[in-house]
């Protein structure tokens, strides 16, 4: 994960103040991986986009022609998701989660498009099949912060479920962590088990 500032990702959804304090607290995790990643295989990149290797300056139409055209690019379309969930484009970043999770050959391409296609799914109304999607996702990866803490969201302040937040939550709280990020989980840890006790 990179700093803080291109973490604090402004996630617009339609829907009530909880919705948007939960999509702006969860973009604190979402994983900003640089967009000059390699998009798949040698072959992929070069049948895609004659060798497209820096996606940094290639715009979302031309990512969309791109996938649209060569649909296996599983990679280059996990960019693309990225990129919609940053402008807040959670429909749109739905959309090629899915399609990722239906083509992806490699488990952490599989684990990575579940974990967003959960999150997206549960921000966009479904929180029982997003949490359903992130518990797929974990099964690949267990140990992945964003699922984790896209779960424990989910649990907690859509499903209203504090005692199947704490799992997520104590797990993440044993990994390694910045400052920033481990203020944010402890704080919501605290609620959670206050919550829990309290039930």
């Amino acid at each position: 994960m990179t700093g803080s500032g291109d973490r604090r990702l402004v996630l617009a959804i339609a829907g009530g103040m909880a919705l948007t304090v939960l999509a702006l607290l969860a973009a604190f995790w979402i994983a900003d991986r640089d967009d000059d990643e390699p998009a798949g295989t040698a072959a992929e990149q070069a049948a895609a986009a004659a060798d497209a290797a820096d996606l940094s300056s290639v715009p979302d139409d031309e990512l969309e022609r791109v996938v649209a055209e060569h649909p296996g690019v599983v990679a280059m379309r996990l960019a693309l998701v990225e990129r919609y969930l940053r402008a807040g484009e959670l429909e749109s970043a739905q959309h090629h989660a899915e399609e990722a999770a239906v083509r992806a050959e490699v488990v952490e391409d599989r684990a990575r498009a579940l974990r967003y296609l959960g999150w997206t799914t549960a921000l966009l109304g479904d929180p029982e099949q997003g949490e359903g999607l992130l518990v797929q996702s974990l099964a690949l990866e267990p140990a992945n912060r964003d699922a984790l803490y896209f779960l424990a969201r989910v649990r907690f302040d859509q499903l209203d479920d504090a005692a199947g937040a704490l799992e997520p939550l104590e797990q993440l709280t044993a990994l390694d962590m910045d400052d920033e990020q481990r203020q944010l989980i402890d704080t919501l840890l605290a609620q959670v088990r206050e919550a829990v006790g309290s039930g």
